[in-house]
């Protein structure tokens, strides 16, 4: 698998995307509860996991999500390019408290949303769910399985 990431990275940008919609990665798996509503959670912990993220993806179940996991805390840009399903993006603390929300995200948009926060954890969930569960900054999620 190596020589083939070298191969499409000699390509460029392009090679790259064209890479990550070639290749399947396997996704660690937690639980993050909110009230009674419970998200099963893909873990992109990896360089290559965060990259591709929800990318060529048409569908996202009510209790489905990504959780993108950072060492600590930082500055966190995230972007839609080939992302099909519009989201909400939600930046969480090392206590999984909500820090900053950017709602009804546009599917397949170059335009790069960021955090004015530092974050350690971003959740990536169905569009209108934050609005459905009353998800608002300073709430908290309980973690499952998750450092």
């Amino acid at each position: 698998m190596l020589k083939r990431w070298r191969y499409f990275t000699r390509l460029g940008y392009s090679g790259v995307l064209l890479w990550l919609a070639c290749v399947t990665l396997t996704y660690a798996q937690a639980k993050l509860c909110y009230n009674q509503h419970f998200f099963d959670l893909e873990l992109a912990v990896t360089k290559e996991q965060k990259t591709k993220g929800l990318m060529f993806r048409n569908t996202l179940g009510l209790n489905k999500g990504m959780l993108f996991v950072y060492d600590k805390p930082q500055f966190i840009t995230m972007w839609m390019k080939n992302t099909g399903i519009s989201l909400d993006i939600l930046w969480l603390d090392q206590a999984f408290k909500i820090l900053y929300i950017v709602k009804n995200t546009q599917p397949y948009s170059d335009a790069i949303i960021h955090s004015p926060i530092k974050a350690r954890y971003v959740l990536e969930i169905q569009a209108g769910l934050s609005e459905t569960l009353d998800l608002e900054v300073g709430k908290k999620f309980k973690a499952r399985d998750i450092r």
